[in-house]
């Protein structure tokens, strides 16, 4: 039995490292595979090619231009040559955590490319402010830069309104301090409501951030919430509007609030399995739930399955 499995497995993987030792030795085979899009069984890996060719600019080049990471395969000769990284870096600056050098002139033509690069370079680099701001100035995509300075500056208010400016989730490594500031509480959970668990103990129990937070886009911003707005059925019914998963943190009482899991259930009906054990009980509740989502029959319990309205509101869904 052992025998007949590891026949079946050298005959599948043997021919695919045959390919790849081919392809990977072959020049013209190599560059048309890395100019494509990694796609069907034979997933080859620029650490696949021979050493000539990675040690080929040209070949190089192409590989970066699919990802970045391929530099790493790239000889030693290729990664630290001052001239030859620089004419790299137009094709994809965050070769930089792979370079075997890092000088000022590198450094400083990547993050004019892309300010995200910094989170890559030395801690001189991440320690300086002015160049920290000039980089999140110059992002081209959505870094948690701040999670790589040091604490000088992520209890830097200037820093951190800069890096929650590019993307909310930074607030997750700004200072204890910061995290107490409600005008930069205000921003990020008005964006992402689940923040709200970065926040201080003080601004969980906020209404108006706490209102914020549950309005916004979110999965389970109530679960953060003080427990005094998990039994406020504004709060609720706001939250379960936006996600209804929320009534898995509302309070027990609220979780037997018809309305309330109802909205929950129209916004996701799987959040019918948070509903109190009364409400899933209650044929009229069920019955608007299958009408909202008729997959709502798997979760119903064999004695309401049972039921003659039941039954027919399943077949005639």
């Amino acid at each position: 039995m052992y025998l007949l499995i590891l026949v079946t497995v050298l005959f599948i993987t043997i021919p695919f490292w045959l390919i790849s030792k081919i392809i990977g030795n072959n020049r013209k085979l190599l560059i048309n595979k890395l100019k494509k899009r990694p796609t069907g069984l034979i997933k080859f890996s620029f650490d696949d090619a021979s050493k000539k060719f990675k040690d080929d600019l040209e070949v190089v080049k192409i590989a970066v231009a699919q990802s970045s990471y391929n530099f790493k395969y790239a000889s030693e000769r290729i990664r630290g040559d001052e001239n030859v990284v620089l004419e790299i870096l137009n094709t994809d600056p965050y070769i930089i955590n792979y370079s075997l050098i890092k000088t000022d002139k590198i450094i400083n033509k990547a993050l004019s490319i892309d300010g995200g690069v910094l989170a890559f370079c030395p801690p001189s680099y991440l320690s300086n402010k002015s160049v920290v701001i000039s980089a999140l100035q110059n992002m081209k995509s959505r870094h948690t830069l701040l999670q790589h300075l040091p604490p000088s500056l992520t209890d830097d208010r200037e820093v951190v309104k800069a890096a929650i400016s590019i993307n909310p989730q930074n607030f997750r490594y700004a200072s204890i301090k910061l995290q107490g500031d409600i005008e930069l509480a205000q921003l990020v959970v008005s964006e992402y409501g689940d923040l709200l668990e970065f926040l201080s103990d003080s601004l969980k129990s906020d209404e108006l951030i706490v209102t914020l937070a549950v309005r916004s886009f979110n999965f389970e911003a109530l679960k953060y919430a003080a427990e005094s707005f998990k039994k406020d059925r504004k709060i609720v019914m706001a939250a379960v509007k936006t996600s209804g998963i929320n009534l898995k943190h509302a309070s027990i009482d609220l979780r037997k609030d018809f309305e309330i899991a109802i909205a929950a259930v129209k916004n996701d009906y799987s959040s019918f399995e948070f509903a109190s054990e009364t409400l899933k009980s209650d044929i009229d509740f069920v019955l608007e739930a299958l009408e909202i989502n008729p997959k709502i029959k798997n979760n119903l319990s064999e004695e309401v399955a049972n039921n003659p309205a039941v039954k027919r509101k399943v077949n005639s869904l």
